[in-house]
């Protein structure tokens, strides 16, 4: 190999000694710059474990996998570093071009840090690889610009001493810089986010480069003293790092209250527990206790069997804030306000919150006495352990009443957007993916938070489950992902089901046979998955011996769409697929069994619960099924402004749904376009005959006018809508809810 020129031809460039060897100082740099990218790694490999530590359900992830990303991307970068400065026109010397090489990795660390954090933050990308794609880019293209500016700057003159250090605090700055922002309300460029940003960075560098010259002067040229200094810094560093881990990645607890009030004893043949089981997005002709064609919940079978099967069961809504509202008020969406709202409805209110984002539905109001609180007052231990992380916060609400209250997200901090190539490649299987994307636990992880609070041996006692499993993506753990055919690999996940939902809501087309097919067998797979899960708590409930003396209700809060009048997902209409739900409800010791054809909304579970317990039910104006007072009206669902600015003026209306007589199905609209259905003939909906029963519509119309203007009049107060923080709003997007 040719050795370059002593001289350059300019008078103030240092000379390279003879013999330069290119080939061996080209291996030598990139041999340093895996060392880097192995230190990155192992600082990487540190905040998994740290989050692993205090976030049970974060997965743990080998040290060893990481590496496997870093490593060979430093190879090669390292290697075009050298070979770019063996062939700098200026030609360094040997020993500038080591001091040199250890610079530009330097820089590009940084540089990567940076870019990946503003991709991050600035520019909220919905897929987390871009932010890699983009922030790696960024230092491919700088690895051919950057040795020549360090040249210019002279900045190879001297080696850089603590190399290992430097490189390592960084990595640690970026790690504790990332997370701090997630946790700030708002965005970026909110007054608070840009103080504590300023304050944190400028206090980081200063640290940095303290340390760095501080530990310079004092270790001078001893090998000891050096490794002295770099080893108490990177250990302070770490301690920091850890303390600021355990506050931004700690999970959030559950609300935990049952020892502030003592139970009221029962004699052990009064004790009546009460188990409230909710399968949100399960639409009932999907289940084979209900004569679906495929056998996806055996166990929900053989639990009707001691049970009373509800055959016309109607949710109040579709969707999951306000059907599960109406469960535990007994009163209908319009009646306890905890559904959507539109600038209409704002105009006398002042939202609460700093951050831009507003969430689009009021919580539940603390004046509405839950089924929880009712009970609580009666001597009952409350608890809920749910899975549905945004409309079963806490912040909406329906944690009223509940001495225990679990509704941790899955994922907790970091979220899944990407905190560095660890971030983007340590995700695992798809399926490990999306529930992250999404921050729903999984029926297995809520069953092990049930069994956990109920080894508490604490009874009688009211227990709310949500299990999310049946809700988009639809990612089924194996074997349940190929238990029915139809499976598509380029289909899954929520990039797919998102450009189909465009595609639908949009009618540019329907879905293909081979689209349709692949949702169900994974919607089908999850609601087996869950049917076991299901089965599994049961039989734990058996061996605990609270199985026969407890009151068991199983339900969904709606149902969903596969392409039926071009709809996909939820919370865009009151057709049957998405209000039609299950409702077994077994009673104590299985006394009571048969199917009962009575036309019920979900509001009507108060009632049931507490006529079982022989509790008085609420203030007659509270009390549910109360016809006169709602007349004959079962399900409602307020528009979403964005849905119609999105997809169309069919969703910029309000509907209701009712039954003026028992097979004839009337959905009312805000828009006037009116539906009536047969349901005995017509149970698709498919015939609409409003046309017919024009007088039928116009007296309905005006009693639920007159109903709805009445009830929202008496209401106390209109809960303010709170600000949303983005993380919270990337939930929304990942769970179908915004877009």
């Amino acid at each position: 190999m040719s050795t370059p020129s002593t001289s350059t031809g300019d008078p103030h460039a240092p000379e390279a000694p003879t013999g330069f060897p290119k080939g061996n100082f080209v291996a030598r740099t990139a041999a340093l710059a895996a060392l880097t990218a192995a230190l990155c790694s192992a600082v990487d490999a540190f905040v998994v474990a740290l989050i692993v530590a205090v976030n049970s359900n974060v997965p743990p992830t080998s040290p060893l996998f990481i590496l496997a990303f870093y490593v060979p991307a430093g190879l090669v970068g390292g290697a075009l570093i050298g070979l770019r400065l063996t062939w700098l026109r200026r030609q360094p010397g040997l020993s500038q071009c080591q001091g040199l090489a250890q610079s530009v990795l330097l820089s590009l660390v940084w540089i990567y840090y940076v870019v990946l954090t503003l991709t991050n933050h600035v520019v909220p990308l919905r897929i987390e690889t871009i932010h890699v794609v983009i922030a790696l880019g960024c230092c491919v293209v700088l690895l051919w610009a950057l040795p020549p500016v360090c040249v210019r700057l002279n900045l190879g003159v001297r080696q850089m001493r603590f190399y290992t250090l430097r490189v390592m605090l960084t990595a640690l700055f970026f790690h504790m810089w990332v997370p701090m922002n997630h946790a700030l309300p708002g965005n970026v460029f909110t007054r608070q986010s840009l103080i504590t940003n300023a304050i944190f960075c400028g206090g980081a560098i200063v640290v940095y480069f303290v340390l760095c010259r501080v530990g310079s002067r004092i270790a001078g040229k001893r090998e000891s003293d050096q490794r002295l200094v770099t080893s108490v810094a990177l250990a302070s560093s770490v301690v920091l790092t850890a303390a600021w881990g355990m506050f931004l990645f700690a999970k959030p607890a559950p609300i935990d209250n049952a020892h502030l009030r003592d139970a009221i004893p029962l004699a052990q043949e009064d004790v009546r527990n009460v188990v409230l089981v909710v399968m949100d997005t399960a639409r009932k002709d999907h289940l084979s206790v209900y004569g679906y064609e495929r056998e996806t919940t055996p166990n929900l079978r053989r639990f009707a069997e001691q049970a009373v099967r509800y055959t016309r069961a109607v949710s109040t809504s579709s969707w999951t804030l306000p059907a599960h509202a109406s469960m535990l008020t007994g009163l209908l969406p319009t009646e306890h306000q905890a559904h959507n709202v539109n600038d209409a409805m704002l105009t006398d209110q002042s939202p609460r919150g700093t951050g831009k984002h507003k969430q689009p539905a009021w919580p539940l109001h603390e004046s509405h006495q839950t089924l929880a609180e009712i009970l609580a007052a009666e001597g009952f231990r409350t608890a809920a352990v749910v899975s549905n992380p945004v409309y079963l916060n806490r912040s909406y609400g329906l944690h009223q009443g509940f001495d225990f209250y679990d509704d941790r997200w899955r994922a907790g901090f970091p979220p899944t957007a990407a905190l560095s190539i660890m971030d983007w490649g340590l995700q695992g299987s798809s399926r490990q993916r999306d529930l992250e994307g999404s921050h729903y636990r999984p029926a297995n992880e809520i069953n092990e938070a049930i069994l956990a609070w109920l080894n508490r041996g604490e009874e009688p006692f009211f227990l709310l489950v949500n299990y999310m499993d049946p809700h988009v993506p639809y990612v089924p753990p194996p074997p349940y992902d190929r238990v029915f055919p139809g499976k598509v690999e380029e289909l899954l996940g929520w990039r797919p089901w998102n450009r189909l939902l465009g595609i639908l809501m949009n009618q540019k087309r329907d879905l293909s046979q081979r689209e349709r097919q692949h949702l169900l067998s994974q919607y089908d797979g999850e609601i087996a998955f869950l049917d076991a899960q299901i089965g599994i708590l049961f039989e734990r409930f058996r061996q605990m011996g609270i199985y026969d003396r407890s009151l068991i209700i199983v339900t969904s809060d709606h149902g969903e769409g596969f392409g039926e009048r071009g709809l996909l997902g939820h919370a865009v209409s009151l057709y049957g697929h998405e209000v039609d739900v299950p409702l077994l409800v077994r009673y104590p010791g299985g006394r009571r069994t048969g199917d009962n054809d009575a036309r019920v909304s979900l509001k009507s579970i108060l009632a049931l619960v507490l006529n079982e317990l022989n509790i008085p039910l609420p203030e007659p104006k509270l009390a549910p099924g109360n016809q006169e007072a709602s007349p004959h009206v079962l399900a409602e669902l307020y528009r979403r402004e964005d849905y119609a600015e999105m997809w169309g003026a069919r969703f910029n209306r309000d509907l209701r749904v009712l039954f003026p007589e028992d097979d004839l199905k009337l959905i009312l609209a805000s828009d006037e376009q009116h539906e009536l259905y047969q349901l005995a003939d017509d149970p698709g909906e498919t015939k609409n005959i409003a046309g017919d029963k024009d007088e039928l519509i116009d007296t309905a119309r005006v009693s639920v006018d007159e109903w709805a203007k009445s009830t929202v009049d008496q209401q106390p107060l209109r809960p303010p809508r709170h600000g949303l923080d983005d993380e919270t709003i990337q939930t929304l997007k990942a769970l179908g809810y915004v877009n």
